[in-house]
């Protein structure tokens, strides 16, 4: 009988963690792993720095809202003394403009009216300047809203309640438009 040669082995392949055994393939999971989250580090980084930059630039653009007094909540301990004296009362007078301010830091006036006469009106600060701020209080709001810098001093499309109360610290004009 002629000697026979005996057959090789089969080779075992021990297949890695993720299936597979081909070195290439390896490499590019590798290689698609690094650069996904390089690429996750990189989004995380430009949403923090858009963040930053758009905070920083409402602070610089409206530099009125970021110095900022606290939000004044109470009328000024005068208020009802100058309401009972009429001062901020113009329902009777004939006028073309009247001021108002500047009030007590943190506090609101007494309660504005404009002239019975007036149909429709306008304000503005007299004379004005970047560091102005005021706060509206309508009668009926549970709050005050503002504060408005000359910037963005709003135009209420018909005027506000029949009276309100200011807080700022600078003089606000109102005048007669119609």
């Amino acid at each position: 009988m002629a000697p026979t040669t005996p057959a090789p082995a089969p080779q075992t392949v021990r297949p890695t963690r993720n299936g597979t055994s081909d070195p290439r393939k390896l490499l590019l999971l590798l290689f698609f792993g690094i650069v996904g989250n390089l690429f996750l580090i990189a989004i995380v980084q430009i949403v923090h720095r858009m963040e930053a930059s758009a905070r920083s630039a409402s602070a610089t653009n409206n530099v009125s809202q970021s110095a900022a007094a606290p939000t004044p909540t109470l009328p000024c301990q005068d208020a009802w003394q100058r309401e009972a004296q009429g001062l901020g009362d113009h329902r009777d007078q004939t006028i073309d403009h009247f001021d108002v301010g500047p009030t007590p830091a943190g506090c609101f006036e007494e309660w504005i009216y404009v002239p019975s006469n007036w149909s429709r009106w306008g304000k503005t600060f007299f004379p004005g300047g970047p560091d102005c701020q005021v706060w509206f209080w309508f009668f009926g709001s549970e709050r005050p809203i503002g504060p408005y810098s000359p910037n963005d001093l709003p135009d209420f499309p018909v005027g506000p309640p029949t009276k309100w109360r200011i807080s700022t610290n600078c003089t606000i004009r109102y005048f007669r438009t119609a």
